[in-house]
């Protein structure tokens, strides 16, 4: 059988009520998504998971079937019979209603479905920060010559990068040579490697200027030629020959920061380097700024990166009058 094309399943449904004009499948659902919102393969395929619990769940991929009695059966199914964690039951809520907010584009009517459907409440963990002892120590075992057929100077590279930019995965995986200008000691974030589909400039940090230039040489003499503009800056693939294909994937790199955790002892992430880059920054008071740095819509969403001071707040406290 033929698949069904986008505009297919949409008319085959506006053949029977004149009153439906949005896409009939989930399937077909994704595929306008997709085309209109342009989502990273990372998001698309979160939204490709969620469509395939429920889907499986309610044995039906039509839109004009759900009830909102279904959804909330889901739900319950999430959090007694599958027993996830309250943040997972509402990373599938969430991205639900996101699809089917989609579909009013089209005529649907996701207010019926979703109406008192709510999200499980969750107590808001601590974001986890790096101490500079715990750094050090991860930095220590990277320059160890045992650690020499990762290649430790490399990884040392890539958790500098991470320490002194507080940039995320995808933007250092994404990063080339065009990106870093010396003379202007910036670099450039792009908005396809950027969770907002923005770019901006953040400052090249003087910390960064000779590591980068090392990394460079060292590159040229396995490319045997000069760094071009389009050269992924952080392409371990050069160093290590067990690694598969020509450039640095963000797999490889979550893997490597696994190893290099479970070899130093200390548990780095890239998101862990990136809420102690927020953290230090924030003391220095301008959050605007920061926000600019960290490339947030939202001055909010910076906030959330920022952990208070203990101390600073019993500083506070001294502004509290004797009684």
């Amino acid at each position: 059988m033929q698949r069904e094309s986008i505009h297919d399943a949409r008319v085959s449904v506006r053949e029977k009520t004149d009153e439906i004009t949005y896409p009939a499948t989930f399937e077909a659902l994704l595929e306008y998504y997709q085309a209109e919102r342009e989502p990273s393969p990372d998001t698309l395929r979160d939204y490709r998971v969620v469509v395939r619990q429920f889907v499986g769940y309610t044995q039906s991929n039509r839109l004009d079937t759900i009830t909102r009695d279904q959804i909330a059966a889901w739900r319950t199914y999430l959090r007694d019979t599958r027993q996830l964690a309250p943040a997972s039951i509402n990373f599938y809520l969430r991205h639900l209603r996101a699809l089917l907010r989609f579909a009013d584009l089209y005529g649907y009517h996701s207010d019926i479905v979703l109406n008192g459907i709510k999200t499980v409440q969750t107590v808001k963990p601590t974001k986890k920060t790096l101490e500079r002892v715990a750094i050090r120590e991860v930095l220590q075992w990277l320059q160890d010559p045992a650690q020499s057929n990762l290649p430790g100077w490399f990884w040392e590279a890539v958790v500098k990068t991470f320490y002194y930019t507080g940039m995320r995965r995808r933007q250092l995986v994404g990063l080339t040579w065009g990106d870093i200008d010396t003379k202007q000691q910036t670099i450039l974030l792009r908005g396809e490697h950027s969770k907002t589909k923005r770019e901006w400039k953040i400052p090249l940090p003087s910390q960064l200027i000779q590591v980068l230039a090392d990394l460079r040489k060292l590159a040229e003499n396995k490319l045997e030629r000069s760094c071009r503009r389009a050269d992924q800056v952080f392409n371990a693939t050069l160093f290590r020959a067990t690694y598969k294909g020509n450039r640095m994937t963000v797999e490889q790199l979550s893997e490597a920061l696994k190893r290099i955790s479970r070899g130093s002892g200390v548990l780095i992430s890239s998101h862990r380097f990136r809420h102690t880059f927020a953290t230090q920054l924030a003391k220095e008071g301008n959050l605007r700024d920061l926000q600019k740095m960290l490339g947030h819509t939202n001055l909010s969403t910076t906030m959330e990166y920022v952990e208070p001071s203990v101390n600073q707040m019993r500083t506070m406290l001294g502004a509290i009058h004797e009684l």
